[in-house]
């Protein structure tokens, strides 16, 4: 189980932007927040529209923002469409931009500011990387989100748990019925994951089902009849 450190780096005091409270709106959402209480690193993993990245964006920046526990939230990504992004012309940033749109909408979800997530990156409060550019870091004093992590292969996942250092947490999203690779055997690298994590105590793994979709009516009667159909 993760063991609060003191974090070694100075914090950014956050001026105008005021982070709203969140709060559980399903049994798994609040099973998220106990869990994540008792210093669980989580695995959050299952249905569409379950709110599950949003939750672990609040929980993340409340404790770099608010408790000030840790210096950065850091959001990882996988490049699945362009695994060789590294060859593409351009900066890091320029190369992982595109990737970056839902936090953008997110943050001005939880900030009521559509600037809230240009601040927080400026500001060193949150970090953003594909797992192209990981290689040779180390992640302290900070919340690590993995994020899309069915579209990870096995070697990214690896890749990413050894980069994590001292005073580090870390929560990972995932559906594998939303993944982006094409063939059963691909989605394997995420499932083996799974099945490792949740042989670690320090882990809680959560599974999000048809009962905690949030997004709104139509998502989950879509989701519903897909699960029907089989096609899901």
């Amino acid at each position: 189980m993760y063991k609060k450190v003191e974090p070694k780096a100075k914090q950014v005091r956050v001026n105008g932007f005021h982070l709203k409270d969140i709060q559980p709106r399903t049994l798994n959402q609040k099973k998220t927040f106990d869990e994540y209480e008792k210093g669980k690193h989580l695995l959050l993993h299952g249905a569409a529209g379950s709110g599950k990245t949003l939750i672990a964006l609040f929980l993340a920046l409340r404790d770099v923002i608010n408790l000030h526990q840790f210096k950065s939230l850091v959001i990882v990504r996988t490049a699945v469409e362009a695994r060789e992004i590294g060859f593409l012309p351009g900066t890091e940033e320029e190369k992982s931009e595109s990737y970056q749109l839902p936090y953008r909408s997110l943050c001005s979800e939880l900030f009521h500011n559509d600037k809230a997530y240009a601040f927080l990156k400026t500001a060193g409060i949150i970090d953003f990387t594909l797992t192209t550019f990981l290689r040779g870091q180390t992640l302290d004093d900070s919340i690590v989100v993995i994020d899309e992590a069915s579209n990870f292969e096995w070697r990214e996942l690896y890749t990413v748990m050894t980069r994590l250092g001292n005073n580090t947490r870390v929560i990972i999203c995932g559906d594998v019925a939303q993944s982006d690779f094409k063939f059963s055997n691909e989605k394997l690298g995420f499932s083996n994951f799974k099945k490792v994590v949740e042989k670690i105590e320090s882990f809680s793994c959560i599974e999000f089902g048809i009962d905690d979709i949030v997004r709104g009516a139509l998502v989950k009667e879509f989701i519903i009849e897909s699960y029907r159909q089989g096609l899901a």
